[in-house]
Formats: C-alpha cells, sequence, structure tokens
C-alpha cells in the first residue's frame, strides 16, 4: 500500500491517522505464508520519511492504541532518544498489551514482563 504524508486540517497526516488504530506491532515479513509486510511498518516508514515525522509520532503517542504506541516510541529512539527515555518508562509503568506479529505467529508483548527480564538479566 502507498501512504501520503500530506498533513490535513487537523495537523496530522493521512498516515499518523491511519496508524492510530493499527492491529498488531509488526517489522519484518508476516503473513500466514505471504511474508508481505505489515499495514503499520508502512505507515511507520511513510512517517519517518515525512518532514514532519516527530509531530506527527507525538499525535500518535497522544492519540494511539498500544501498537501504535509502540511505533511512536521506536520512531522516538531515532528521532529524541530524550523523548524515548520518558515516555517508554512511562509506557512500561502503564502496563499496557501490545499484539505484535512475527512471521507466522501472532503474539502478545506485556511491557512489564519485559522489564522484569531485563531486571533480572542485570542483577
Amino acid at each position: 500500500m502507498i501512504y501520503s504524508c500530506v498533513s490535513s486540517a487537523g495537523g496530522a497526516s493521512f498516515a499518523a491517522r491511519q496508524i492510530l488504530h493499527v492491529k498488531t506491532y509488526t517489522f519484518g515479513p508476516v503473513g500466514y505464508g505471504t511474508g508481505r509486510t505489515s499495514e503499520g511498518e508502512s505507515l511507520y516508514y511513510t512517517i519517518l520519511k515525512s518532514p514532519s515525522a516527530l509531530s506527527d509520532f507525538d499525535y500518535v503517542w497522544e492519540h494511539g492504541n498500544a501498537q501504535a504506541r509502540a511505533y511512536a516510541l521506536t520512531a522516538f529512539w531515532k528521532l529524541d532518544r530524550v523523548r524515548f527515555e520518558r515516555d517508554a518508562t512511562g509506557f512500561i509503568r502503564e502496563n499496557p498489551i501490545a499484539i505484535s506479529q512475527h512471521m507466522d505467529d501472532i503474539g502478545h508483548i506485556e511491557s512489564k514482563v519485559r522489564r522484569e527480564r531485563n531486571q533480572d538479566c542485570r542483577a
């Protein structure tokens, strides 16, 4: 799919508004035997390449579901590390469940579990 990053009257681009309710947080080829790029990943890269990427991902962070917010955090890692650190900490505290898809499997990422595993590794 091809997405536009033209901002609408509301300020956020079409791609930013489309990613708000994406069903999975996915990078890499997925799909039951198809190996296609997910809609969320296509939208993520469309937004990331735009001149308004940071403001669009701010919008996604404020208005998106857990999967969309995970894409926003991924963008903050690339665009603004301070923002990433702050928002990742808050995201972990909220403990949302983000649905991810890898190859032919669908899984759930529980941020609390990931944080506990990271803490165990540092001990």
